[in-house]
């Protein structure tokens, strides 16, 4: 496996991001929507919602405690994609200064949190399955989230692979890649641990390496960018991993899917952070999202049906393996750096709330229903 590592940028330490209103969120993306970096946050408006508000009990995301959390369903909710937290020192202790009388560790088989325990100022991170809300579309199974309003027109569209080729034909990269998981807490505090992480073995990249390993065992040729595109800083990580990502590509030209892998993150209006998590047969597995982008003024995707296309004869495979674990398609308008190369995706493996073997459970999912969508 081909493999790509430059040196890390140490981080400075940045002090959190205070609450900010939903209405500032929406006037933030819509004077967001020129510029060369792509967004990451947006809105739920009670014009957006599909369905009346007594409804959400019946199609949101019930979580461990009966209470429902879902960015689809309510209109208060910000959904935020991977990055809200800042990126802090990453020699922080994963075990703080809290004794672990506070903790409750996510990894026991289905564990109550001890919401009670939660130390002052933390936020707490809570179970939950995330499912589509009415009014999604739905092709062949799969459900999209289209935020984007043009109009669908695809039918599932797998790329086929050759197996075993000298040469290869998955590119795997990181725009985010620091990207990292829950070392079993039940609350996020930045003095106990940090969301972002330099350390391959225990970010995204981590989880772009397990995908990596799946399919070069099934015979396909994969080159893996390591590089962490935001240690450097974050609003123009995708202005340098868009540079990379044309290089490579124009070095080879066998290439027909690129992968870049990330990480969510799913805050609740009351500031809860959610582990989306799905029992499967060989463990807690953390939920999926493929995000796509449309394009924009200025900034087009012209092949963006082609890649919606692929990524519905993906989640077609991936929804055989497990009917739960993947969450809608989302379809934006913008472009994610998929205006490079049909066969595009960007791909979340869970969140912040979700810890590493969980994450790591997802990745082969999602590795193995690829493998399925290219081979007959």
């Amino acid at each position: 496996m081909r493999q790509f590592r430059r040196r890390n940028n140490d981080y400075g330490h940045v002090e959190r991001y205070a609450a900010v209103a939903a209405v500032f969120l929406w006037v933030f993306a819509v004077f967001t929507v020129g510029t060369a970096t792509e967004p990451i946050l947006s809105f739920a408006s009670s014009e957006q919602r599909p369905y009346p508000l007594d409804t959400i009990s019946s199609i949101g995301a019930l979580s461990s405690l009966g209470k429902v959390f879902s960015p689809y369903a309510l209109p208060s909710v910000f959904f935020v994609r991977g990055n809200r937290e800042d990126v802090v020192s990453s020699d922080k202790s994963s075990g703080g200064s809290y004794d672990d009388s506070y903790l409750e560790y996510l990894e026991k088989e289905e564990a109550a949190f001890a919401m009670a325990e939660i130390p002052d100022g933390a936020m707490p991170v809570v179970k939950t399955v995330l499912c589509p809300a009415q009014g999604f579309e739905n092709i062949g199974g799969v459900y999209i989230n289209n935020e984007s309003e043009k109009e669908i027109d695809c039918v599932p569209t797998p790329i086929k692979l050759e197996r075993w080729s000298d040469k290869p034909q998955v590119l795997i990269y990181h725009t985010h890649g620091t990207e990292s998981y829950n070392p079993g807490y039940s609350f996020y505090d930045s003095e106990v641990y940090s969301p972002n992480s330099t350390d391959i073995s225990q970010n995204v990249v981590r989880i772009g390496s397990v995908i990596a390993q799946i399919l070069e065992n099934n015979g396909v040729g994969v080159i893996h960018l390591t590089e962490m595109f935001d240690a450097s800083g974050y609003s123009d990580a995708y202005d340098r991993s868009c540079k990379a990502v044309e290089e490579i590509l124009e070095e080879n030209k066998s290439i027909s899917i690129v992968l870049d892998v990330h990480r969510d993150t799913v805050i609740d209006s009351e500031g809860t952070k959610l582990r989306p998590v799905v029992q499967t047969e060989n463990g807690p597995a953390a939920q999926l999202m493929i995000l796509l982008g449309s394009g924009r003024k200025n900034a087009q995707v012209p092949n963006w049906r082609k890649n919606l296309s692929f990524a519905i004869a993906v989640g077609e495979e991936i929804n055989k393996i497990d009917d739960d674990i993947l969450r809608p398609i989302m379809l934006r308008a913008t472009r994610y750096n998929q205006h490079l190369s049909t066969g595009s995706v960007l791909v979340e493996v869970g969140t912040c709330g979700n810890t590493l073997s969980e994450a790591e459970r997802a990745a082969r999912i999602f590795a193995e229903a690829l493998i399925a969508s290219c081979f007959d």
